[in-house]
């Protein structure tokens, strides 16, 4: 489990946001063995947890890419990792 804090090593917002996503694969790992037909092979990742969250919803592929597409215009960033460097840069992730 990722620790946050106000003290030293503190990863502010983008730390909150990384605790809480951790704290939500736990869950859904959680309740996916508690209904699994074979709970001790399944671990969902980070970044699938991110996906299904997404999907449940309702945001499609077409509405992330818009969005994505938007945060970029907002910044002033030329690309997306541009964005994603400007968005660290000012603790928005």
């Amino acid at each position: 489990m990722v620790c946050v804090g106000s003290g030293q090593g503190s990863f502010g917002f983008a730390g909150r946001r990384i605790a809480e996503d951790m704290g939500r694969l736990d869950v859904l790992n959680d309740r996916l063995a508690r209904t699994s037909r074979h709970p001790a092979t399944l671990e969902l990742t980070e970044s699938q947890v991110r996906a299904l969250d997404r999907a449940a919803r309702g945001l499609t592929r077409e509405q992330f890419k818009d969005d994505l597409k938007d945060a970029r215009r907002k910044l002033g960033a030329r690309h997306t990792a541009h964005a994603v460097a400007i968005a660290v840069r000012k603790e928005l992730v």
